[in-house]
C-alpha cells in the first residue's frame, strides 16, 4: 500500500449528506464546515482536512478517526484511507482503538516509566494542530507569539480533560529531557531536576529554582557577547516560554521576582532580534520586556530596557525617538543606586544626540556618563550593567565625534577604547575597530583603516553579528578607491579566508 487514500472526495460527500439529514440545511463546501462537522474543531481544523484532501496525511489520528466513524456511522475502514505500510507481526484493526504509544509507558533512558501511554493518548489531536503551526513561519513575532499562545490554550483545554497531576507529570518528563541538554552542563544532576521538578509541581517553584534559570540567563548572555545572537536566539526563546509555563504557578510572594526573570528574557530575545537585524522583532520583545519590567516594579530593569529601546532607534534611524527613550530612560535610572545605569542612559543619549546633529547636547551627555562610571558601584558581580566598561564609554565618543565632524578627536578616543575594553567582549571589541577604521578613512590615512578593519575580520568570523558583518562589509566597500593599496588587498585576502566577502 502505499499510504495515500483511495477516494479523496468520498468522505466529504458522506459528512455533507448526513449533516443534510440532521439540519435540513445546505452543508457547506468549506474544509472548516467539514471540521466542525467532526465536533473537534480547536483539535481538527480545517487545515487537518485539507491535508487529508490533499493526500498528505496517509490516516487520520486515532481520535480523528472514532469522530470520523460515528459521525457517519460507518465503519472506519470504509471511509476510503488506504491503510499505512505495515511491518511484520504488526497488523492491526483499523476499528479498534490504537495507543499512541505500545501498551504500558513512555520509558526513560534508565528504563523506569516517565508516564502511562492511555493518559498521553488524548494529547494526541494537540500534537497535531502543534505541527501544522510548526509548518507556518509566521511572519513577525507577534504572531510567533500568538501562536505560542494558541498551543498553550490548547494544552489547558486538553488538562481540563485528564488529572491535573498526569499533566504535572508530563511536563516534569518533558522538562527532564530539556535539563540533560548540553546548555545545563556544569549543573549538577540536583540542579538539573529541581529545575524539572519546579515546572513538574508547582509548589517546587522557589527562590532556589529561579536561582537557577537566572543561572541559565547569565551563561546564554556570556555566549551571546562571545559567539553572537545565532548561537542563543533559539535558546533564549525557549528557556523564556519555561518561565511563561511558571509563571501562572509562581507564588505571590515570588511573583515580581519571576516577572523579573521573563522581562530579562523577553530583553535578551529582543537583543539577540536586534543583533540579527530583526528590529521588527526587537521592538516587539523590547516592549513586552518593558511592560513586565514595570509590572515587577522593577526600576533598573525598566531604565535598562528603556536604554536598548533608545539604541535600536537610533540604529534605525530615528534619533528623535532614541533621544525620547533616553530621556525617559534617565527619569527611571535617577532613581536606582546603579551608577553604571545610569551613565549607560546618558550614553545612548549622547548617540541619539550625535545622530540628530546636537553636538552640544551630545557633550553635555558623555560628560554625564563619564561622571557617572567613576561613580562607586556596589552592585553584585551578575548586574545586567556589567558591560558597561571605560572601554565602552570611549568607544561611544570616538563614534560620536566621528558623526559630529572631529576625526581627530574621534581616532583619540578610538584608540583609547582598545586599549581599554576586554577582548572577551568580541562584538563590542570588533565594533570599536571597525568605528577606529572609519575615523581613519576619514582622515585619509587609508593604510591605518584597512589594518584596524583587518584586525576586527577574525573577531566577526567568531561572533557572527549579523550588524555587525553589514559594518564590516560596508566599511570594507568604502575602500574600493584605493584597491591597489597593499594593506587594502591584504584585508580583501583576510575576508575571503573567512568567506566574509
Amino acid at each position: 500500500m502505499t499510504g495515500r487514500k483511495r477516494s479523496p472526495n468520498r468522505i466529504l460527500r458522506r459528512i455533507r449528506e448526513v449533516e443534510r439529514q440532521e439540519t435540513r440545511e445546505e452543508f457547506s463546501e468549506s474544509v472548516v464546515e467539514v471540521a466542525r462537522a467532526l465536533g473537534v474543531k480547536i483539535a481538527c481544523n480545517y487545515r487537518t482536512i485539507a491535508r487529508w484532501e490533499d493526500g498528505e496525511t496517509a490516516m487520520p489520528l486515532p481520535a480523528y478517526r472514532r469522530a470520523l466513524s460515528a459521525l457517519l456511522n460507518r465503519p472506519f475502514r470504509e471511509l476510503g484511507f488506504a491503510e499505512p505500510d505495515k511491518g511484520e507481526g504488526n497488523e492491526s484493526n483499523p476499528n479498534e482503538h490504537v495507543d499512541a504509544a505500545p501498551a504500558g509507558s513512555l520509558v526513560k533512558q534508565d528504563g523506569s516509566t516517565a508516564l502511562d501511554a492511555r493518559n498521553v493518548e488524548p494529547f494526541a489531536p494537540y500534537l497535531d494542530e502543534l505541527s501544522l503551526l510548526s509548518e507556518t513561519v509566521p511572519d513577525s513575532e507577534e504572531a510567533r507569539e500568538r501562536a505560542y499562545d494558541r498551543f498553550a490554550y490548547m494544552l489547558s483545554h486538553w488538562a481540563n480533560n485528564m488529572k491535573r497531576r498526569e499533566l504535572l507529570r508530563l511536563l516534569g518528563w518533558a522538562a527532564s529531557a530539556v535539563a540533560a541538554s548540553p546548555l545545563y552542563e556544569g549543573f549538577d544532576a540536583g540542579e538539573q531536576m529541581r529545575i524539572a521538578r519546579g515546572i513538574e509541581t508547582p509548589s517546587r517553584v522557589d527562590n532556589s529554582l529561579i536561582d537557577h534559570i537566572e543561572n541559565v540567563l547569565w551563561r546564554l548572555i556570556q555566549q551571546d557577547d562571545a559567539l553572537g545572537a545565532q548561537a542563543t536566539l533559539e535558546t533564549v526563546q525557549a528557556q523564556r516560554n519555561v518561565v511563561r509555563l511558571i509563571l501562572p504557578e509562581c507564588p505571590s510572594r515570588l511573583r515580581p521576582r519571576l516577572l523579573s526573570l521573563f522581562s530579562n528574557f523577553s530583553l535578551q530575545t529582543g537583543w539577540v532580534l536586534y543583533d540579527l537585524t530583526d528590529f521588527d522583532g526587537a521592538s516587539y520583545y523590547y516592549e513586552h520586556a518593558r511592560t513586565t519590567a514595570h509590572e515587577a516594579q522593577n526600576t533598573e530593569l525598566g531604565a535598562l530596557v528603556l536604554c536598548t529601546m533608545s539604541h535600536l532607534a537610533t540604529w534605525r534611524g530615528q534619533p528623535r525617538v532614541g533621544i525620547d527613550h533616553a530621556v525617559a530612560a534617565q527619569g527611571w535610572a535617577s532613581q536606582t543606586n546603579e551608577p553604571r545605569l545610569r551613565a549607560y542612559a546618558a550614553d545612548v543619549a549622547a548617540r541619539a544626540f550625535a545622530r540628530d546633529g546636537q553636538a552640544a547636547a551630545c557633550m553635555r551627555q558623555l560628560d554625564r556618563a563619564q561622571e557617572n562610571l567613576t561613580a562607586p558601584c556596589d552592585a553584585d558581580g551578575q548586574s545586567r550593567m556589567y558591560f558597561y566598561t571605560p572601554g565602552q564609554l570611549a568607544g561611544t565618543r570616538s563614534h560620536c565625534l566621528l558623526q559630529l565632524g572631529d576625526v581627530q578627536g574621534a581616532i583619540r578616543a578610538g584608540e583609547e577604547s582598545l586599549d581599554l575594553i576586554e577582548p572577551a567582549f568580541v562584538r563590542n571589541f570588533a565594533f570599536t575597530k571597525l568605528f577606529l577604521g572609519d575615523a581613519y578613512m576619514a582622515a585619509n590615512e587609508i593604510d591605518q583603516a584597512a589594518v584596524i578593519i583587518g584586525e576586527a575580520v577574525s573577531l566577526a568570523a567568531q561572533n557572527r553579528s549579523a550588524r555587525l558583518l553589514t559594518h564590516l562589509r560596508s566599511a570594507h566597500q568604502k575602500l574600493k578607491p584605493w584597491q591597489n593599496f597593499s594593506a587594502v588587498r591584504e584585508l580583501d585576502d583576510q575576508l575571503q579566508t573567512y568567506h566574509l566577502s
